[in-house]
């Protein structure tokens, strides 16, 4: 655990894993914090006292890839390699549902409605599946229910969903180098989707000052990008970190974002929010000329002189 302030170390749980921890996650009021790894291992934390709330559990003896809280924090959905899903009880540590194969192939993203009555499901087959929490407890159906149709959303793996604050849209990032949008009630999909992403997407977050007008996406290279929902374009240039990864955060006030890397390493950079516009006299430590400003900034406003901040 770190300080993301400055970077400093604040602990270091005494982790019981034995092989690589693949994926991590808070719950959404930062009570607790789950870990999955590569021998299919889960373990969830007390945040305030950096202790193990239960023992570890083995859902399916198969890579976790996909990990999810609940609203509410009181269930875990946990994805693996092997395409299977399961849900668990944070309070109890218990198994509450268990779905084998819920996709053919990996269930590597997970996200819950914002009411905490559906889970979407992403995997390795390029279908997003929709299941019905309404009525979780310990001891139920041995399996969950199906909500609706699943999409057929992607041509690639789904590695990253979204729901706006009404649950009524779900963003979707794939492998297929594409952001799409969805109606969670109808299915279909939304305006156009994100094209103009040159590496795998595996990462979406809404950007904090915007609210739901601007995305932030992720991809393999490392590329971070602030995306207008409105028109699928971007919002100033590329942050390009050159990193190897598939991990992202961005932090609460939209001013850093923080990457993981196959390489060791975790770093943060700061995120630059003016536009383009604002952004070239930095760039190029002068104003453009017309010229220039036509071919790089084509279809927005020729401003002749760079403006004081």
């Amino acid at each position: 655990m770190w300080d993301a302030a400055t970077g400093r170390q604040l602990a270091e749980l005494p982790s019981p894993h034995e092989r690589s921890i693949i994926q991590v996650a808070y719950s959404s009021d930062g009570r607790f914090l789950a870990a999955g790894d590569g021998g299919g291992v889960v373990t969830l934390w007390d945040v305030a006292t950096r202790r193990l709330l239960h023992p570890p559990f083995t859902p399916h003896e198969s890579v976790v890839i996909g990990l999810a809280f609940s609203p509410d924090s009181r269930y875990l959905a946990v994805g693996d390699f092997d395409g299977n899903l399961s849900l668990w009880d944070v309070t109890t540590g218990m198994s509450v549902r268990d779905v084998a194969n819920a996709h053919d192939g990996w269930t590597l993203s997970l996200a819950f409605t914002p009411d905490g009555q559906t889970l979407a499901t992403g995997g390795a087959d390029g279908r997003i599946q929709f299941w019905d929490t309404s009525a979780l407890e310990v001891g139920g159906e041995e399996s969950l229910r199906t909500r609706r149709a699943a999409i057929l959303a992607h041509d690639y793996w789904v590695t990253s969903l979204l729901y706006t604050a009404d649950g009524k849209t779900l963003i979707s990032g794939s492998a297929d180098n594409t952001v799409r949008f969805w109606d969670t009630a109808s299915g279909a999909e939304v305006g156009d989707p994100i094209t103009a992403i040159t590496a795998q997407v595996w990462g979406v977050q809404f950007y904090p000052p915007d609210g739901e007008r601007t995305l932030v996406t992720l991809d393999s290279r490392g590329t971070v990008q602030r995306w207008d929902i409105g028109t699928r374009t971007p919002l100033g240039p590329a942050l390009r970190t050159d990193l190897e990864t598939e991990a992202f955060a961005v932090s609460p006030d939209g001013e850093r974002v923080f990457l993981g890397s196959f390489d060791e390493r975790a770093e943060g950079w700061w995120l630059d929010p003016r536009p383009w516009q604002e952004q070239s006299c930095s760039i190029a430590a002068r104003a453009l000329t017309r010229e220039e400003w036509e071919h790089y900034l084509p279809g927005s406003a020729f401003v002749p002189q760079c403006q004081a901040r």
